[in-house]
């Protein structure tokens, strides 16, 4: 992804980092607003060693899911792209 398109999604959307003590970002999550009532998570990673039992994997969708309801989106979509 180049640093324009980047910079293109974060206007068109909400995003979310979770940051451990030292600043690093070991995951991220995005969503919007699709239509009335829905929203769509446009991605989410977390970095390979803190996947499985520490992951901010729940952490991250629970914070999404308590913004989107908090915006009326009570239905929350979520795909996946072949890499």
């Amino acid at each position: 992804m180049s640093e324009q398109v980047a910079m293109e999604r974060m206007k068109e959307m909400t995003l979310y980092a979770a940051i451990e003590q030292n600043g690093m970002v070991i995951g991220t999550i995005g969503w919007q607003k699709a239509s009335e009532g829905e929203g769509h998570i446009r991605g989410i990673a977390v970095i390979h060693n803190r996947q499985g039992k520490t992951s901010p994997t729940a952490t991250l969708l629970k914070t999404v899911n308590d913004d989107a309801r908090s915006k009326e989106s009570n239905i929350l979509t979520l795909d996946s792209t072949k890499y």
